[in-house]
């Protein structure tokens, strides 16, 4: 084909090509990760249904104008997943992510996908708790909270709306010195501290009102972790250990004097088979703050251990290094109880085949009948299992 078929489409094509290659050689047009994670939001959520989303916020890579850049914020790009039509379930959605932005394009996204469980709606009333940061002036403190309404109703997924006990209604402190009184948004905290996105609550703010009053004394209290649920069977908690051990409160004279441990949240146990660690909010009870108010959390450890239970097994002789001109005639006793330990759930799939008593022979040439002497180290048993003893320590082996 000769370059004089479709000359003039050729020659806009060139002369585009040309002004592309200039644009990105000079600098003026950029490729770069845009430097603030992006929210992810939902939409077209069926009305009785609600969405956990497993991706929060996604990264993007864009393409625009260099001098462009530092103009762009969150604000103008906007992720979403389209959940029309989407039935209750887990499913695996594409996140959207488009710009505001007449000249700037979203040219890749991390991750591209997410999971996103659908589940039916649920709401209940739950009472609402202040919870302080900061700290007031020097020698005061936070007295009980005055909150309208005390009362809030949550809605969101079933799951999580089973979980939550409160809402929580922040109060920042900064050194006040006389009553505050406020108009804060309603939350509810994970264990962890930080706030289920997917649980609105009506009405969706209280009024605060918190006197502050002088702090003559503190002390030491300790700190107690409730559970709740059972373990998986056959484990159980040996120990709960926080850090710090211990906190120091100050408060009103009255309250201080019936305090004398601190509550975190609750820890549920429901099918865990091993040891956890989590941080959890510590709470407040009225009249009540922390002497240190960076440690409105604590580390809680909660040591699990298998059950450890011993069982008696009827096991069966093996003998082993039998001359091969031999054979066994009778042994007496011709069984033998072997007591083990283990796990209580490998304990209760324990056979009696899985449990050895091995006889070495190696020392018995001639036909006769031999007293063989027996250990614990004759009994094999599978991995995991403790041979505790055996009510016997011989066995008579008749050799024909």
């Amino acid at each position: 084909m000769r370059f004089t078929q479709n000359q003039p489409l050729k020659l806009i094509s060139i002369a585009v090509a040309s002004i592309v290659w200039f644009l990105i050689a000079s600098g003026t047009i950029s490729r770069s990760q845009f430097p603030v994670e992006i929210p992810v939001e939902i939409e077209n959520v069926q009305p009785d249904l609600a969405a956990l989303i497993e991706v929060k916020a996604v990264k993007i890579s864009i393409s625009t104008e260099t001098i462009r850049l530092r103009e762009l914020t969150a604000r103008s790009f906007r992720a979403y997943l389209d959940l029309r039509g989407i039935a209750e379930g887990t499913h695996e959605i594409q996140i959207n992510v488009v710009s505001k932005e007449a000249g700037v394009q979203v040219v890749r996204v991390t991750p591209e996908r997410t999971f996103v469980t659908i589940e039916k709606v649920s709401e209940k009333k739950i009472p609402v708790r202040v919870r302080f940061d900061g700290s007031a002036a020097e020698g005061k403190i936070p007295a009980q909270a005055l909150i309208e309404p005390s009362v809030v109703t949550a809605r969101g997924p079933q799951s999580l709306i089973d979980k939550i006990e409160s809402a929580t209604a922040l109060i920042t402190l900064a050194g006040e010195a006389e009553e505050v009184e406020r108009i804060v948004p309603v939350m509810t905290l994970d264990g962890s501290g930080n706030p289920y996105g997917a649980i609105s609550f009506n009405p969706a703010s209280v009024e605060v009102r918190v006197p502050i009053v002088d702090s003559t004394q503190s002390k030491t209290v300790g700190i107690r972790v409730p559970l709740e649920g059972r373990t998986a069977p056959g484990f159980v908690v040996t120990a709960i250990t926080t850090n710090p051990s211990t906190l120091e409160v100050t408060g009103e004279p009255a309250v201080l004097a019936g305090t004398n441990a601190l509550e975190t949240a609750r820890v549920n146990l429901n099918g865990i088979s091993e040891s956890l660690t989590q941080r959890l909010a510590v709470h407040l009870p009225p009249g009540i703050s922390l002497v240190n108010s960076n440690q409105p959390e604590v580390l809680v450890t909660i040591s699990l251990a298998p059950i450890v239970l011993e069982r008696e097994i009827i096991a069966n002789f093996e003998p082993v290094n039998l001359n091969p001109n031999r054979r066994i005639a009778s042994t007496n006793p011709s069984s033998i109880k072997v007591i083990v330990s283990g796990p209580a759930t490998a304990l209760t799939a324990l056979s009696a085949s899985d449990v050895r008593v091995r006889v070495d022979l190696a020392s018995y040439a001639n036909p006769g009948s031999y007293t063989v002497e027996l250990t614990s180290r004759s009994v094999v048993a599978p991995s995991g299992i403790a041979v505790v003893g055996i009510p016997i320590q011989s066995v008579v082996i008749e050799l024909q």
